[in-house]
């Protein structure tokens, strides 16, 4: 019989192994292969879908986005993993989508996820991070979506006085 630390154990080593497996799959943009992980009752997808890898803390999401592979890009978002997680360098997903030039992921991502008023702990929304970090491709996405006029405002003075 297994000790409590045995069980705890292989339980986090399956979850490494099924999030490198994620990882690999959504890279390559095995859509299949992201199904079947993602959808079998054996496994609980929340305990492996987040983690990132040792190197860079990419995330399935991020590897999908940096290749442009939308349809597992959309299949992940759809699963619920967290879009606004970043690696050590402070990269969304997004992010590494523009830096990769996917267009296609970052209409995809501002079609499905963007919230043009959402704010972050740090008082940030993801167009004033696009904007900081110079992302001309997601500044331009989010102005083709409509962004509010008083928050637009609200960044060109941030601008002016700093």
């Amino acid at each position: 019989m297994l000790s409590q630390y045995e069980k705890v154990t292989q339980e986090h080593l399956l979850n490494e192994r099924l999030a490198d497996l994620l990882r690999v799959a959504a890279n390559g943009g095995d859509i299949e292969k992201l199904k079947e992980l993602l959808n079998n009752p054996l496994y609980n997808i929340e305990n492996f879908m987040n983690k990132g890898d040792t190197v860079h803390e990419y995330t399935a999401l991020m590897r999908a986005a940096a290749k442009g592979h939308v349809e597992c890009y959309e299949l992940l978002l759809n699963k619920g993993v967290r879009y606004r997680q970043v690696t050590k360098k402070g990269n969304t997903a997004l992010m590494i989508a523009a830096l990769n030039d996917q267009d296609k992921i970052i209409d995809k991502f501002i079609e499905i996820k963007c919230s043009l008023s959402y704010i972050d702990d740090y008082g940030h929304s993801e167009f004033k991070t696009a904007f900081d970090n110079k992302q001309q491709k997601i500044i331009t996405a989010f102005l083709k979506k409509g962004i509010n006029l008083k928050y637009l405002y609200q960044i060109v003075i941030f601008i002016m006085v700093a």
